[in-house]
């Protein structure tokens, strides 16, 4: 229990500074989906009108156009702005800190059960 105790204070103390940064992290994610977003519906509109409703200029193919391409790279990054979390860490972050905060305290272990009565508990589970 006092491993786990001290595993949980570790990854308390990683990542509770990272708690300050959640208001400017929400803050900046609500902005910039709010310009993305209306620079996304004005690109799309203009793309519409250009590409859909006019038809194709004569002078100008869609395929290898630079506008489809434009286009993708604006969803991309409206797809990174919307990824934005108000919390900065993952669960699978947390996992990875745990397990490389447990795994130099796994010697520790050998000192409180001896190796192969480990070893016998391991295989008991298994099999």
């Amino acid at each position: 229990m006092e491993i786990a105790g001290w595993i949980v204070l570790m990854v308390l103390l990683a990542v509770i500074p990272l708690t300050f940064f959640s208001l400017q992290l929400e803050q900046a994610g609500r902005l910039a989906r709010h310009e993305f977003g209306v620079l996304a519906s004005h690109y799309v509109d203009d793309f519409r009108r250009k590409w859909v409703q006019s038809g194709a200029p004569p002078d100008e193919q869609l395929l290898g156009s630079s506008d489809i391409q434009s286009l993708a790279d604006l969803a991309n990054s409206y797809g990174v702005v919307s990824e934005l979390r108000l919390f900065p860490v993952t669960k699978q972050t947390l996992i990875r800190m745990v397990i490389m905060i447990a795994l130099p305290l796994l010697p520790l272990t050998l000192t409180m059960f001896p190796l192969d009565q480990m070893i016998a508990r391991i295989f008991k589970f298994v099999f």
